[in-house]
């Protein structure tokens, strides 16, 4: 939200300029299609040796490649598969040496076109109106040369740009110290248990385990009666769960206990499953596709 009040702060909204304030986005970006290349994945599979670069597809980073098509910047924008309405993101940018299949445009920005300002364009300009398909959505070179592009002058650019990578330098320290938490964390539990005389399984410290309800995305409401927890938005919160987002008004069939840990039923990774979450609230609707431990209350939450 910071970023994009800042952006409108600058440059107003950019769906409802004048015609006459837009120019062809030729004009900022060199549209260089001609240096992406289609190559299948077996082939791709065995370009694995020696130094590797960067091979990105519609969307981003798809895997690696021993062999580079160009080395500069670039901002690419997905021609299928893309997130293209407003506020959704289709672009992406990439600097050095890289391989880009053909499912993103090439666009070299010109020196009077700052990428960060460009790439954060996409993010709130409505492309929709532009792509052709319903189930596989697509965004030709014709149409994308049709798209209405805001040009300030370069010194705004370049001060949003700067902002830009400011908050993202800012994000980034933040994740570092967050994950040094944790590590602490962990050896700090491991420390203080290492001697412990008794090993407890799950089952000897919980009262009863059980799924949630079924509750569907297009269950959850603004103004619902419950509050509520979709498992998509488990990775939402952190180890307590204090304030719950969102609310619903299905019909309860079972609502949460203080203490209760939440666990995912699912995920396609590991690291995923291996996560839970104790919730510091009461009556609280739980998706089916949480499972929920109750421990006996002689348990210490945090611990």
């Amino acid at each position: 939200m910071l970023l994009k009040s800042r952006f409108i702060e600058m440059f107003g909204d950019v769906n409802n300029k004048r015609l006459d304030e837009y120019v062809e986005l030729e004009q900022a970006f060199d549209i260089r299609d001609d240096l992406r290349q289609p190559i299948n994945e077996i082939t791709r599979l065995s370009m694995q040796d020696g130094e590797l670069y960067p091979y990105f597809g519609a969307n981003g980073q798809v895997g690696t490649i021993n062999k580079y098509l160009f080395d500069c910047t670039v901002l690419c924008l997905a021609e299928d598969c893309g997130a293209y309405k407003k506020d959704e993101s289709s672009s992406y940018i990439i600097t050095g040496k890289a391989w880009v299949n053909n499912h993103a445009h090439v666009l070299i920005p010109k020196e009077n076109c700052n990428v960060f300002y460009a790439n954060y364009y996409f993010k709130v300009f409505d492309l929709s109106k532009l792509v052709s398909g319903s189930t596989r959505q697509k965004l030709t070179q014709s149409q994308l040369k049709k798209v209405n592009f805001y040009l300030p002058q370069l010194s705004l650019q370049n001060n949003f740009g700067d902002f830009l990578q400011q908050i993202d330098k800012s994000k980034f320290l933040l994740q570092q110290m967050i994950e040094k938490l944790e590590l602490l964390k962990k050896s700090r539990f491991i420390e203080l248990t290492k001697n412990l005389e008794y090993n407890y399984t799950l089952n000897e410290l919980s009262v009863e385990w059980f799924k949630g309800q079924p509750l569907k995305k297009t269950d959850i409401v603004e103004n619902g009666e419950h509050s509520c927890i979709h498992y998509g938005e488990l990775f939402k919160y952190g180890y307590s769960i204090k304030n719950v987002i969102s609310k619903t008004n299905i019909i309860p069939l079972k609502f949460s206990q203080v203490g209760d840990i939440l666990f995912p039923a699912s995920d396609v990774t590991p690291t995923g499953l291996a996560r839970c979450s104790a919730i510091m609230n009461d009556n609280v609707i739980l998706a089916s596709d949480i499972i929920v431990l109750r421990p006996q209350k002689k348990l210490i939450l945090y611990f």
